[in-house]
């Protein structure tokens, strides 16, 4: 059962779900003690798009709230709310209840006259769900406030946005649990995250701005409503951090959970960027680095046994987070653009298949120094822990899911990029290689000698490839 009460929109509402464990708290992710999770904004920058916008992003502090009769709850609330405010902020002497959302899980649901409440109750075993209806009024809420651009938001047949003066850019992606998500190792709101950032990654490809999303789930007819709720807190998290705005979707049921996003973006008109405009002499250049994704996944796949140590490492976290939360590149490939970059495209399934799905719309073909790629930190440890893995150089040039961006541009500007992508990002840019005008990807060896480079990467339609 879902109760949807109007309020405020926290950044990092699905967070108030209880994690695996807390610190002071006994019995770890059992924990039986509800928790109050407080917020206090504070303004910054869209962290990944170099726009003109400016976001709340507020910290939080929890507060524990013991167990007792549901009808001294409200009152316990703005006591705790006061408590929350006054740890997260002890330099302000103020007894106003802050106007934060709050979310609670595990208590019996009861209509509270406090307008600051969205409460979730775990579904139990052999307890029917709530209703589409009532789980659609709590998503509203968590995807609910002010927002750039939207006319009417959620709730409606349909959104109503400002149309902008440049030109849209629109892209549509879908997750399937069981092919591109497993559960057992990724949670709703880092798959919500996810599912977002996936398609910001094509919009920044194109050298555009993410504006606005619809979000369409299907799940299964017993799933608990708290997870869902939490699979788009997630969103609304990633929607923040790119200046995006989640105005509407659908919900269904199905066989297995399937997230399907379509994302709108604008660009100046005419400042595009393609994959069909790499031409011979472009340099071909990479952000970030490569194959902490697919590190990550084959770690997050083994059995603890052998990765336990892994697991626990500074590098082994960094992959499983590449994995679980990757990040768009979003002002970086606005930058590219400014740079003059001729073609670009998102590594979505590895860097081989995907220049190489480059290469063929411009009709060209590239050497590809292996020397240079930017294997990511950590991948070298992963070969050693777990062989199975891959190559570390395997992962960078096959493994997929790093979403950084590939693009090609005249010699004179890969070095005045890179310093802008530092200053502006502190991102790096590397140069791998060179367009040529005979189709196909050769591989060049430190040595100087060359073969054929292998387009090889995901295949959606061929599962046994990767």
């Amino acid at each position: 059962m879902v109760e949807a009460h109007p309020g405020g929109t926290p950044d990092d509402a699905g967070s108030a779900f209880y994690p695996a464990s807390q610190p002071g708290i006994p019995g770890g992710g059992r924990r039986k003690t509800p928790c109050l999770r407080d917020y206090v904004p504070s303004t910054v920058k869209y962290r990944r798009t170099w726009v003109r916008y400016s976001v709340t992003r507020p910290p939080s502090t929890v507060v524990e709230v013991p167990r007792t009769s549901s009808r001294l709850i409200p009152r316990m609330v703005r006591a705790a709310s006061r408590r929350a405010s006054r740890a997260a902020s002890p330099q302000l002497a103020s007894e106003t209840p802050s106007s934060s959302m709050v979310f609670m899980t595990d208590m019996p649901v009861r209509l509270l006259s406090s307008d600051t409440l969205i409460i979730v109750k775990r579904t139990e075993r052999g307890e029917r769900p709530g209703s589409e209806d009532e789980l659609v009024a709590a998503l509203r809420k968590v995807l609910s406030g002010d927002q750039p651009g939207v006319v009417w938001g959620i709730g409606d047949d349909a959104a109503v946005v400002e149309g902008g003066s440049g030109q849209w850019v629109l892209t549509a992606d879908v997750l399937v649990e069981g092919v591109h998500f497993d559960r057992s190792f990724i949670s709703a709101r880092d798959l919500g995250a996810k599912s977002i950032a996936v398609n910001v990654s094509d919009v920044a490809a194109m050298a555009a701005s993410p504006r606005y999303a619809l979000v369409s789930v299907a799940i299964r007819a017993d799933e608990d409503p708290a997870w869902v709720v939490e699979l788009e807190s997630g969103m609304r998290s990633a929607g923040d951090e790119y200046a995006l705005s989640v105005v509407g979707g659908d919900l269904s049921s199905g066989p297995v959970a399937v997230v399907s996003v379509a994302v709108v973006g604008e660009v100046a008109p005419g400042r595009f960027v393609t994959r069909s405009g790499a031409m011979p002499g472009d340099r071909v250049v990479v952000t970030g680095s490569l194959g902490a994704s697919a590190g990550g996944l084959a770690l997050a796949r083994a059995r603890p046994g052998e990765v336990s140590g892994a697991l626990v490492s500074k590098w082994g976290r960094a992959l499983v987070a590449a994995h679980l939360r990757p990040v768009a590149r979003v002002g970086e490939g606005r930058t590219l653009a400014e740079h003059g970059a001729t073609a670009m495209i998102d590594v979505s399934d590895g860097l081989a298949l995907d220049l190489s799905r480059l290469c063929g719309a411009s009709g060209v073909g590239a050497r590809v120094r292996l020397d240079g790629i930017p294997v990511a930190p950590g991948l070298d440890a992963l070969s050693g822990v777990l062989p199975s893995a891959g190559l570390p150089l395997d992962l960078a040039l096959g493994g997929g899911e790093d979403y950084e961006l590939v693009a090609t541009m005249p010699p004179s500007e890969v070095e005045p990029a890179r310093l802008t992508l530092d200053e502006r990002f502190g991102v790096a840019l590397t140069d791998i290689g060179e367009i040529v005008e005979r189709a196909g990807l050769t591989a060049v060896e430190p040595d100087g000698t060359e073969r054929p480079l292998d387009p090889r990467g995901w295949d959606h339609l061929d599962r046994t490839r990767r």
